[in-house]
C-alpha cells in the first residue's frame, strides 16, 4: 500500500473508534490498545517523513532536473576570400564573419607587416568593427605602396582568442594627374627692372612639385608652389627683351613634368624691323605686318605675343601646338598641347577647359571611359547605353543591365 493509502486507512480507523467511544463509554481494553497502536503507527510515519497529511504528495510534481551550463566556446573568424587583391587607392577594405555568443563584444586585432617587419599602427589609419550579427569590416588607409601581409584575429569577452587569418596584398601606385604649369605668357616692363614671374601649378600632390628655370645671370633657380598651387619665381634684373622657360616636375610615385615660356619685353630695347613692337629676336614674323600697316602687336590681335598678326599671319594664335583650324580653344595661352594635358588633341586643356577629354561627345562627368578610345563619336550604333565606352572594344556591358 502506498504512503497516502496507509495514512488514510489509519486515520479512518481512528475516527471510527472515537465515534464508538463517544457512543459507548464502556470500551474494552483490546479496542483501546488497537486505537493506540494505530495512532502510534501514524506518529512514527509523521516523524519519519512518510506522511503528507494536509500538504499533498511530492510525487505528483515529479522529479526536478537542473539545467546544464552552456559551454563558452572560443570565437571563429572567416574572411571573404576575394579581399586579398591589388589595391590602387591606398585603402584596403576587408570583410568577414565572426562566430561567437556575443560577436559585437569581441576585440579585433590587426597586424600589418611589410618585408617581415611589423608596421607601427601610428603610421596608418585603421577602422574595424563587428556588428551584432557577426559581420566584420576592416578598413586600412595606407601611406606607402608595395607588398603587405595582414594578420587578423579576434578575442571574445572572456579572453578566448579565435583562429588567425593572414592574407597578402599588393598596393599599387594610384593614378596621378600630370604636372601642369601656367603663367602669363608676356610681361611688359617700361625700363630695365627686377622681374618676378607669377603662376599656377596643378597636381594631385603639390608638395612634390618643383619649378625650375635659369636666371638672367645664368644660374639655376627653383621654387615650390604654395598650398593653393600658386607660385612666384624671381628671375633677376632684366635689361633687354628675353624669354624665360619654366619647368615643373611633380610626382609622389610617378613623375611627370611640363614647361612653358614667358616673354619679357622691355620698351625701346632691340631692333624691330617691321615696327610691330616685338623685337626681331622675339618676332616669329620679323618682316611681317607692322608699322607700315598701322599695326602694333597687342593682346587682342597677337594673343601669344609672337609678332604675327592673329587674323592674317598666325596659324596658331595661342601657340599651343594645335593649328587654329583644329583648335577648339584657339585663345588658350600659357601651355603646350601634349597627350598628357590634351588627350584628344583638340587644343583645349583637359584640366582647365575641356569637359570631354576624349572627344567622344559624352562629357567627362557622364563618361565611364573619360580617356578611352579616340576618333569616334558615341552613337546608338557604337555606344548603345551612351556611357562613353565603345561597345566593340571597351564596353563589357553594352546595355548596362549588370550582365556582361
Amino acid at each position: 500500500m502506498g504512503r497516502a493509502g496507509l495514512d488514510s486507512a489509519c486515520l479512518g480507523k481512528v475516527h471510527m473508534e472515537r465515534a464508538r467511544v463517544g457512543a459507548d463509554h464502556s470500551v474494552n481494553t483490546n479496542r483501546i490498545n488497537s486505537n493506540a497502536t494505530c495512532i502510534t503507527l501514524s506518529l512514527l510515519m509523521l516523524l519519519s517523513g512518510c506522511s503528507a497529511i494536509g500538504l499533498g504528495s511530492d510525487d505528483a510534481d515529479g522529479p526536478t532536473t537542473a539545467e546544464e551550463p552552456v559551454e563558452n566556446l572560443p570565437p571563429t573568424l572567416s574572411i571573404d576570400g576575394d579581399n586579398w587583391s591589388a589595391v590602387s587607392e591606398m585603402i584596403l577594405t576587408i570583410t568577414g564573419v565572426v562566430d561567437d555568443e556575443i560577436p559585437a563584444l569581441v576585440v579585433i586585432d590587426v597586424t600589418l607587416r611589410s618585408g617581415g617587419m611589423v608596421i607601427d599602427p601610428d603610421t596608418y589609419s585603421q577602422f574595424a568593427e563587428v556588428d551584432a550579427g557577426g559581420g566584420l569590416i576592416i578598413s586600412l588607409i595606407l601611406s606607402e605602396v608595395g607588398g603587405y601581409s595582414v594578420e587578423i584575429s579576434v578575442v571574445d569577452e572572456s579572453g578566448k582568442p579565435s583562429n588567425s587569418v593572414t592574407g597578402v596584398i599588393t598596393v599599387n601606385p594610384p593614378e596621378e594627374s600630370a604636372a601642369d604649369i601656367s603663367s602669363a605668357p608676356i610681361i611688359d616692363i617700361e625700363e630695365p627692372d627686377d622681374v618676378t614671374i607669377y603662376g599656377l601649378v596643378i597636381h594631385d600632390y603639390l608638395d612634390t612639385c618643383q619649378i625650375t628655370s635659369v636666371a638672367q645671370n645664368g644660374s639655376a633657380i627653383a621654387t615650390t608652389p604654395y598650398q593653393n598651387g600658386t607660385f612666384d619665381l624671381y628671375v633677376g634684373f632684366v635689361e633687354d627683351d628675353t624669354v624665360v622657360y619654366l619647368n615643373v616636375t611633380c610626382g609622389q610615385w610617378t613623375f611627370s613634368n611640363n614647361s612653358i615660356r614667358v616673354r619679357i619685353y622691355v620698351e625701346d630695347s632691340g631692333d624691330d624691323l617691321d615696327g610691330d613692337g616685338v623685337p626681331n629676336e622675339q618676332d616669329s614674323c620679323p618682316e611681317g605686318m607692322g608699322q607700315a600697316n598701322g599695326w602694333v602687336a597687342n593682346n587682342a590681335t597677337d594673343i601669344d605675343a609672337d609678332g604675327c598678326h592673329d587674323g592674317f599671319e598666325d596659324a596658331d594664335d595661342d601657340d599651343d601646338g594645335i593649328l587654329d583650324v583644329y583648335d577648339n580653344c584657339p585663345q588658350s595661352i600659357g601651355w603646350v598641347s601634349t597627350p598628357e594635358y590634351d588627350y584628344d588633341g583638340d587644343g583645349c586643356h583637359d584640366a582647365l577647359e575641356d569637359n570631354d577629354d576624349d572627344g567622344d561627345s559624352i562629357i567627362d562627368a557622364d563618361d565611364s571611359c573619360p580617356k578611352g578610345a579616340l576618333n569616334w563619336p558615341s552613337t546608338f550604333s557604337s555606344d548603345w547605353d551612351s556611357d562613353g565606352c565603345r561597345d566593340m572594344d571597351e564596353d563589357h556591358d553594352d546595355d548596362s543591365d549588370g550582365f556582361n
